[in-house]
């Protein structure tokens, strides 16, 4: 029996698919598997498979320490991801240490000074000791399986990936009430869609987590799809990319965002396009 806990809405229904169901595999997000963890340490698992491991480089977060934890009753544990340290070969740690806790030791401390050095004013980055590489890449590779993209030619050339943004309790809130009642008051301010051609664009402003009212001032009820936005730039790293937004303010949020990350950015002309690294 599979079950898609991330369907578990409530705790009875996740304590009903756990312990009541003749359960084999569960999937569940990395935010909820936080909050449940020791719920499914009970359910006696066996195998743990974690899709888009770098999600877990940071060995300081609290998802990565939750999932070692956990993993220390796991017989089979498999982590997948196409870019797993992104930034520096030290996020290998924590993913390494939950399939083998003693190949690279258990302090990530040691493992720095032994693998590293700083590098810059102030030593806030580290680069790898070069007379240290071998050994690091041969431990690596005594727990890795990797395929490059000479191995899958039969893939296509172009993948997409969709993320799915799911809006907080107050966005879904606003997004039913101007979907319903074309008029939407929030904050003592009033958003009115007067036809479906504008309704329509007022449910693309929500969903990006605000609306213009009838003066173009911005009404802001959240921010789930920036979040989003920054979880898949802390996947994709110190690379480039280019980001296409529908409305100025939208522009203008990602713009916010980079400065807080301290992330280059260049915003072209007066498009809602930005792109940064």
């Amino acid at each position: 029996l599979t079950e898609n806990l991330w369907q578990a809405k409530k705790r009875k229904e996740l304590e009903l698919a756990l312990f009541q169901n003749p359960l084999r595999i569960a999937i569940i997000n990395f935010e909820s598997f936080r909050i449940e963890a020791k719920k499914l340490a009970e359910a006696g698992f066996q195998m743990l498979i974690i899709d888009e491991s770098a999600k877990v480089k940071d060995n300081r977060s609290l998802i990565t320490k939750t999932l070692i934890e956990f993993s220390e009753n796991m017989d089979y544990i498999y982590e997948l991801s196409g870019n797993p340290a992104p930034n520096s070969e030290m996020e290998y740690f924590s993913q390494v240490k939950m399939v083998n806790p003693m190949l690279y030791g258990k302090s990530f401390y040691s493992f720095r000074n032994k693998y590293f050095y700083p590098a810059g004013y102030g030593g806030f980055k580290w680069k790898m000791k070069e007379e240290m590489r071998e050994d690091f890449l041969e431990k690596l590779a005594s727990i890795s399986e990797v395929v490059r993209k000479e191995d899958v030619l039969d893939l296509p050339e172009k993948t997409l990936n969709i993320r799915k943004v799911h809006l907080n309790t107050v966005e879904r809130k606003a997004y039913e009430i101007m979907k319903k009642d074309l008029v939407l008051e929030f904050n003592g301010r009033e958003v009115i869609a007067a036809n479906t051609a504008v309704k329509l664009m007022k449910l693309r402003e929500g969903t990006s987590g605000f609306y213009l009212d009838e003066d173009s001032r911005v009404v802001s009820v959240g921010q789930s799809k920036l979040n989003e936005l920054k979880e898949l730039l802390d996947e994709i790293g110190d690379h480039q990319v280019i980001i296409w937004t529908h409305f100025h303010y939208e522009a203008d949020m990602v713009e916010r965002l980079f400065k807080d990350l301290s992330k280059k950015l260049i915003k072209i002309g007066q498009e809602p396009i930005a792109w940064g690294r």
